[in-house]
């Protein structure tokens, strides 16, 4: 059965998840198109909702020569937990949860956040 994605995003979804894939250029040239992507998935969002989130725990920027074990480098821009809340709670739906997940030296922020 096809689905018509706009009478999708009329009905929203139960959850939708953000990774921090999509917060690699969080510097503030990126700012506000993360603030605008959040804001989409807030309102796709069904009451009650459901947004786990990965994203940078700390601001950096930077690049990793090797990653992931290719050869290639990677770059990447990171606002630190602090503003992703912000942006996520901005987007409307509430935070009920935040954990630091350590990766290496680093780590991430993981929310859990519902929509009301």
């Amino acid at each position: 059965m096809d689905t018509d994605p706009r009478e999708t995003v009329r009905r929203g979804y139960d959850a939708l998840s953000h990774r921090y894939d999509e917060a690699f250029g969080a510097g503030s040239e990126y700012g506000p198109w993360i603030a605008d992507l959040l804001g989409r998935i807030g309102r796709w969002l069904r009451p009650g909702g459901t947004l786990p989130a990965t994203t940078g725990h700390r601001t950096w920027t930077g690049a990793d020569p090797d990653r992931p074990g290719g050869g290639v480098p990677m770059w990447w821009s990171q606002a630190d937990a602090a503003r992703y809340r912000e942006w996520i709670t901005g987007a409307g739906p509430a935070v009920e949860a935040e954990e630091f997940v350590p990766e290496g030296e680093g780590g991430h922020a993981l929310f859990l956040a519902r929509r009301p």
